[in-house]
C-alpha cells in the first residue's frame, strides 16, 4: 500500500494595507474646498469691518482734539462751527456764566452711508 503525505498548504491572508481609500481622500479634499470657499466669501466682510474700525477710531481722535480745543478757549467767545475735509466737523457750545457745554460732531461717509462720531462734555470756566 502507498502512502500519500498530505501537506497543509496556507491559505494567503489578506493584509489590510496603511494609508487612505480613495474615497477618503475625495470627501477630505470637498471639505476643503468647502471651508476655502466660505473662508474667501467672509474676507471682503471682515476687510470692511476693519476699515470702519480704524475710521471710527480716526474721527474719535479728531472729536477729542476739537473738544479739547473748545474747552481751552469756550470761555472766550466761539459758540459754533464748522471744518470741512475727509471728516467733516461741526461743534457748539452752550450755557453761560460759571459753566460750558460743547459738542462735537465728526461725520464722514462710506460710499453715500454718512457714519457719525458724537462727542459732548461739560466743564467749568474760571471765573
Amino acid at each position: 500500500m502507498t502512502h500519500i503525505r498530505l501537506r497543509c498548504v496556507p491559505l494567503p491572508v489578506m493584509r489590510r494595507r496603511s494609508g487612505f481609500s480613495l474615497v477618503e481622500c475625495v470627501v477630505a479634499a470637498t471639505l476643503c474646498a468647502v471651508g476655502l470657499l466660505a473662508l474667501s466669501a467672509s474676507a471682503p466682510a471682515l476687510i470692511d469691518l476693519a476699515l470702519l474700525g480704524h475710521r471710527t477710531a480716526v474721527a474719535s481722535e479728531i472729536a477729542s482734539a476739537r473738544l479739547a480745543t473748545l474747552r481751552a478757549a469756550a470761555c472766550d467767545g466761539a459758540a459754533a462751527g464748522t471744518a470741512a475735509g475727509t471728516y467733516a466737523e461741526r461743534w457748539s457750545l452752550a450755557g453761560a456764566g460759571a459753566s460750558r457745554t460743547a459738542s462735537v460732531d465728526v461725520t464722514w461717509f462710506v460710499g453715500a452711508r454718512p457714519h457719525v462720531v458724537r462727542v459732548a462734555d461739560a466743564f467749568p470756566c474760571p471765573g
